[in-house]
């Protein structure tokens, strides 16, 4: 845990490049994040905290699931991570 978090991010995204996936509302997108999370005693500096910065850019897909939401499959690849991190590049979910 940690009580200072700071963090952005950056998504673009087109429809999909195929017809039939562009006419299921499919969507191409890319991604860039950064963040972090300390402790207050910690952040002394701004080099404090861009220590505990994270940072990850990545691309995805999205189709529309009708009521179910969204399902999204995207890949990361980690700029910058601590120590201790779990590295899961790829991730599926449903939003």
């Amino acid at each position: 845990g940690g009580e200072v978090y700071h963090g952005g991010s950056l998504q673009l995204s087109t429809p999909f490049p195929h017809p039939v996936i562009e006419k299921l509302g499919g969507r191409v997108f890319t991604f860039g994040s950064v963040g972090g999370l300390s402790n207050l005693a910690d952040v002394t500096s701004i080099s404090a905290v861009k220590e505990s910065t994270r940072v990850t850019a990545g691309i995805g897909v999205a189709v529309p699931l009708g009521n179910l939401g969204r399902g999204e499959a995207s890949w990361a690849k980690i700029l910058r991570k601590g120590e201790g991190d779990v590295v899961q590049p790829m991730q599926f979910g449903l939003n």
